[in-house]
């Protein structure tokens, strides 16, 4: 449990000392932003790979009884969490690193954005949120727990950074879009745009699903389905 605890840390340092100081400024300064990047996604999948062994190394400590009620509502977050993870791939989004001038379009704030302007970020917030619940173990808590807080952390910076690099047109789309899911919708900002959704990222996301169920016993080692 240690390593993982060690590997977890080197995971959340490796993101704040990159992303979230100085230094990347400086590094970006020498190598150009696409260097940085190429550089903060190496660091980012060696500590990740680090976090992975050791939780699969790390022994089982229950913390509370995942019973089929626990594994059973974690299918139900999985659902959106995929759909959020599939449309966060596939539309181009603004909240992303670079993507600054698709703010400059009239109509961005739709389909998926609708329901949140970070998609791709609430995806594997609900994603580490089912794991938490279906584990029920220790290292589960720590390894998935990590990857939550660093989501919702990662996502409250990525805004202070558009807002300060995009200035009016970042709180124009704002101002039409939510952090929380639905927020925006409950209150009236917008509306739910199924249709800009779309039925083919419905069906890619509920394939994406299915795949995830079937192969996760083989993958994974362990099977979803509650018994």
């Amino acid at each position: 449990m240690t390593t993982l605890i060690l590997a977890c840390i080197a995971f959340v340092a490796s993101h704040i000392v990159l992303s979230g100081t100085a230094l990347r400024g400086m590094i970006a300064g020498r190598i150009s932003e696409p260097g940085f990047l190429a550089v903060f996604s190496l660091v980012a999948l060696a500590s990740i790979t680090w976090m992975v062994i050791a939780f699969n190394s790390a022994g089982y400590v229950e913390v509370w009884n995942a019973g089929r009620a626990l594994k059973g509502i974690a299918w139900i977050v999985m659902l959106p969490a995929v759909l959020f993870v599939v449309c966060g791939n596939v539309t181009p989004n603004p909240s992303s690193v670079g993507s600054e001038k698709l703010l400059q379009k009239d109509d961005i704030a739709r389909g998926i954005f609708t329901v949140t302007r970070h998609p791709l970020m609430w995806g594997i917030a609900l994603w580490a949120i089912a794991h938490v619940m279906a584990n029920g173990d220790l290292a589960g808590l720590i390894f998935f727990g990590t990857m939550l807080v660093l989501t919702l952390a990662g996502v409250a910076s990525q805004e202070q950074k558009k807002r300060a690099r995009a200035g009016d047109a970042w709180d124009r789309f704002a101002a039409k879009t939510s952090f929380l899911p639905f927020l925006a919708i409950i209150e009236r900002r917008t509306s739910l745009d199924l249709k800009g959704i779309g039925w083919w990222r419905a069906t890619v996301s509920a394939v994406v699903y299915a795949a995830l169920v079937l192969l996760h016993p083989w993958v994974i080692g362990v099977s979803p389905i509650p018994q």
